[in-house]
């Protein structure tokens, strides 16, 4: 690494640490009754325990010299005095230490809100990018590492804080001569942190990217189980999860070692601080006794030994809380990055509503690339209002592509894609989203009932509309022969189903939106061919009136289309019905073909009997 390198690299780091103060004091402020609280009752408590020693000085001054005024009445006076103050003191204290748990609860709740949103505001790019089992761990395991910071941190920083300030005040007053033993520790002592506390800093900062890589490891290892096991992978994935974990050790093994020369650095400065005022101020004590001055007697020589012995605390609060705040740095960091994470997609400040959209689309010369490479080039092509589309073309043409620039998944390079004649980033996005209904080959369900799954994007929908739903995606009866029906829970991704019962679930999930445009992306493809003919019919009577967009490779799907567009690398490379391109456009014509041969080897009774009433219904 070059020296300029490390340099740039001191300056990032110093400049999250500051991001990281501002965000723990920005959460913090949020509560700003409970904060201020917090600073004033923790403020009179330490000064009430900085009373102490000056009662302890009293006390001794009587008894040695022996005042006949120096009554019982006065000891047991100044006595009360001091246990007064010490209860009161720390009875503010705790009070102190209650509002500073509010802030620190209500911090992190606002944080973890925070990212959870942050999280569901961006785009698909974002989560293209991201690495699932990463993003866990800035969502979990990070957040749950500023909780010292949040709950104690605060609290001991400033009481630590104020205490040092007092016991140089207090010295100062009693003895002003010695301060600058003090003053001189503290400021050695900030620099000790300030360089250990850098050290530190980078370690666990490697450490918390090395948990996310080793986060990632794991979960992909446990997801995709049974391919590790089809291929027999299981020493691959071993050896990388040893990387990983080994890489998690040294670097945490590195953050160890200067926390511990940060622990124990405060002590040994306390002890050389304490052996250098014992020297000096028994010299002055001893000088003081041959001259007989009476401004260094034994009151105040204990009073001394009080203020410094009081330094141990907020030394030992101060490391705890630079270690604390440390790993947490290293997780804020993170989790920051998560929070300034902007979404590609952005609404118009003057968007329109599309709760009234007919469904018209056109794409005028559209170009779109994920990166600088484009994926669909010079696309043109209208649909009317309630019209069916089939998009055919071979693995990579950019047909799933193009049905996902439809919702704003993305948004388009060059050209324009309009709705009803109007650009379509003058919509409400979630307005637009909401008329347009996607159900794609990838299906996810949440581990809740069936019925929930299907009323998923209406949340009010009844169970008559639930039921029509599922009616039309041709899934009712199944669910009807459950021991729950509707109210079986499919288990975690669905996995208490089979592949084509959660596609007929994700259709009907789909259709109970009453979308104005459905965009179904081989949506039938897990489905054998008997439930898919009846599938189909049942979508021919939801699909009308409806701008629908459907990739497949089922034959009766592209036949029944009213238009047929066909894609290769990019492009549209023809467009028509079936009569239109049937040997006149070479690769329709090939994938038909291939197609055709395809559905006939798998092709049942049952199926060449729908096929046949169909055929003599027409």
């Amino acid at each position: 690494m070059t020296k300029n390198t490390e340099n740039n690299h001191v300056l990032s780091t110093s400049i999250s640490t500051k991001k990281s103060i501002r965000m723990i004091f920005s959460y913090a402020w949020l509560n700003k009754k409970e904060f201020i609280l917090m600073l004033v009752f923790m403020g009179f408590g330490i000064g009430f325990m900085m009373v102490s020693p000056q009662i302890f000085r009293k006390v001794i001054n009587l008894l040695e010299n022996n005042d006949s005024n120096a009554t019982v009445r006065d000891l047991l006076g100044l006595l009360g005095l001091g246990v007064g103050i010490a209860l009161i003191g720390g009875i503010i204290l705790g009070i102190g230490r209650y509002y500073s748990a509010i802030v620190g609860t209500e911090a992190q709740y606002n944080i973890r809100k925070s990212v959870y949103n942050a999280i569901n505001r961006q785009t698909y790019s974002f989560f293209n990018k991201a690495e699932t089992g990463d993003l866990v761990a800035r969502a979990t395991s990070d957040i749950e590492m500023t909780t010292p910071v949040f709950n104690q941190g605060i609290t001991l920083g400033f009481q630590s804080i104020i205490m040092m300030i007092g016991v140089v005040v207090g010295i100062s007053v009693t003895f002003p001569s010695i301060s600058w033993i003090i003053i001189t520790a503290e400021i050695i002592f900030l620099f000790v942190i300030v360089f250990c506390a850098k050290k530190m800093q980078e370690a666990y900062l490697k450490s918390r990217r090395t948990f996310g890589n080793l986060t990632t490891v794991f979960r992909e290892n446990i997801i995709g189980a049974q391919v590790v096991r089809i291929f027999n992978s299981q020493n691959k994935e071993i050896r990388k999860f040893q990387a990983e974990n080994a890489d998690f050790k040294d670097y945490t093994i590195q953050a160890i070692k200067w926390s511990t020369i940060l622990r124990y650095s405060g002590w040994i400065m306390l002890a050389i601080m304490s052996s250098f005022i014992l020297v000096f101020g028994g010299w002055n004590a001893y000088q003081a006794y041959l001259a007989n001055d009476q401004s260094f007697n034994l009151g105040v020589f204990v009073a001394m030994l009080s203020y410094i012995s009081m330094l141990g605390m907020p030394i030992n609060q101060i490391n705890n809380v630079v270690m604390n705040f440390v790993q947490a740095n290293a997780a804020m960091v993170r989790v920051k990055e998560v929070l300034d994470s902007m979404p590609e997609i952005v609404e118009s400040p003057n968007a329109i509503s599309a709760k009234d959209i007919r469904g018209d689309v056109e794409f005028r010369n559209v170009n779109f690339g994920y990166t600088s490479t484009l994926v669909l080039k010079n696309i043109n092509l209208k649909v009317k209002a309630g019209t069916t589309v089939a998009l055919l073309g071979t693995t990579g043409s950019g047909k799933s592509t193009l049905i996902s620039l439809l919702p704003r998944f993305y948004d388009i390079l060059d050209g324009e894609l309009l709705i009803d004649g109007r650009n379509i980033k003058d919509y409400k996005i979630d307005e637009l989203r909401r008329q347009i209904a996607v159900c794609s080959q990838n299906i996810f369900l949440f581990n809740i009932s069936i019925a929930d799954n299907i009323r998923y994007g209406r949340d009010d929908a009844s169970l008559e509309e639930v039921i029509e739903a599922a009616k039309a995606a041709n899934v009712h009866e199944f669910i009807e022969n459950l021991p729950d029906k509707y109210d079986t829970l499919v288990g975690e991704r669905g996995v208490a189903l089979s592949g084509g019962q959660k596609q007929r679930v994700a259709i009907a999930r789909a259709l109970i939106l009453k979308p104005k445009i459905l965009i179904l992306d081989d949506s039938t493809s897990s489905v054998d061919m008997n439930t898919e003919y009846k599938i189909q019919q049942a979508l021919e009577r939801v699909m009308k009136n409806r701008t629908t967009f459907i990739i497949t490779q089922r034959l009766s799907t592209i036949r029944n289309a009213n238009s047929i567009v066909v894609m290769d690398q990019g492009r549209i490379v023809g467009a028509g019905t079936h009569e239109d391109l049937i040997g006149k456009n070479a690769i329709y014509t090939q994938i038909y073909q291939t197609l055709f041969a395809k559905q006939k080897t798998m092709e049942t009774p049952q199926v060449a009997e729908i096929m046949a009433e169909k055929k003599g219904g027409n």
